[in-house]
């Protein structure tokens, strides 16, 4: 369900970063009337995934586990921790299937960070696409975990940096 829940992207840039997140409802009190009496906070909790250090859209399925809060009934819940260098995805969630509640997220962190909410689930189609193509309805994720007898070569412009590409062969078909 991961297509209902906000999303949060956020980058560690190094290991050992120190992290503190807190999951706050919206405060109940003071704000009773017939609708919401009896209304009792709901079980929030927070999941957060290591995702691909290019990622720009949001997450379709559950990646590399970094994190899990326990899930509570009351007005927040809290951890603190560390995270290794990397790009990650925050989800709040609550822990019944489609229940919703209003809530403020905080995250601390012994260095600067940038968290974003990710809300565009792929990117727009070029302006030369937009009548013949459509929405993309899956996306495959390789991971390349090695790699053996790559040659080194140099990129443009005399650049050091070494420059690779994968081949993918399916079924005897490149």
């Amino acid at each position: 369900m991961l297509e209902l829940e906000p999303q949060y992207c956020f980058e560690i840039p190094k290991d050992e970063t120190e992290l503190t997140v807190k999951l706050i409802q919206t405060d109940m009190r003071g704000k009773w009337t017939r609708q919401t009496a009896g209304t009792r906070y709901k079980s929030i909790g927070f999941h957060v995934m290591q995702v691909e250090d290019n990622r720009k859209y949001r997450a379709h399925h559950v990646g590399k586990k970094a994190i899990t809060s326990d899930y509570i009934q009351g007005r927040s819940v809290y951890f603190k921790g560390t995270l290794d260098k990397g790009k990650y995805i925050l989800l709040p969630t609550t822990f019944e299937p489609k229940v919703e509640t209003e809530y403020f997220l905080r995250i601390y962190t012994d260095t600067p960070i940038v968290v974003k909410p990710l809300v565009k689930d792929y990117p727009a189609p070029s302006k030369y696409c937009t009548l013949c193509c459509s929405q993309p309805m899956c996306v495959t994720s390789i991971k390349v975990e090695g790699a053996t007898g790559l040659a080194k070569r140099k990129c443009q412009k005399g650049s050091n940096i070494s420059s690779f590409f994968t081949m993918l062969v399916l079924s005897g078909h490149k």
